[in-house]
């Protein structure tokens, strides 16, 4: 099998799992409890209000939920940024929204099936690529010279 069938194999693959490592399932507001990382779908009023929080207009906000209280969620939304040094560290956003300005919530959870199945997939993708690599003499093979290659 030459290296671009292989390529397609892992794209294909990737693309089939990778769509599946989280799962979201429709809940009531009087479900949510503190701690469940939820995906609330915005409406456009509540989206443009929170534009100056984000800086942008985001139609779903996916976050953790600090409280519930008369029918309005507090949440922690992750707001990444770039920082001088090791690291980047996430801020988080407090955010309260009432049940107007939520058109959706889902419950956000691992899928750990098709998550251990895209990890099992790249894992024999590459396992294959480097099988290849070695067998063609792309790596550690002879060289123009005919010394063994990869040797210190």
């Amino acid at each position: 099998m030459g290296r671009a069938a292989t390529a397609s194999i892992l794209c294909v693959c990737t693309a089939l799992f990778a769509g599946g490592c989280y799962q979201y399932q429709v809940v009531s507001l009087e479900s949510l409890r503190p701690g469940m990382d939820i995906k609330a779908i915005l409406s456009e009023d509540a989206a443009l209000g929170l534009r100056e929080a984000f800086g942008e207009v985001r139609l779903d906000l996916q976050g953790e939920v600090l409280e519930v209280q008369n029918r309005s969620v507090l949440l922690a939304v992750p707001e990444f940024r770039t920082a001088v040094g090791f690291g980047n560290p996430s801020f988080h956003q407090r955010v309260r929204l009432g049940p107007g300005e939520m058109l959706r919530v889902e419950l956000r959870t691992l899928n750990r099936g098709r998550t251990w199945g895209l990890v099992g997939a790249v894992g024999v993708g590459l396992g294959f690529l480097i099988y290849e690599a070695v067998g063609r003499g792309w790596v550690g093979g002879p060289t123009q010279n005919g010394e063994s290659g990869g040797e210190v």
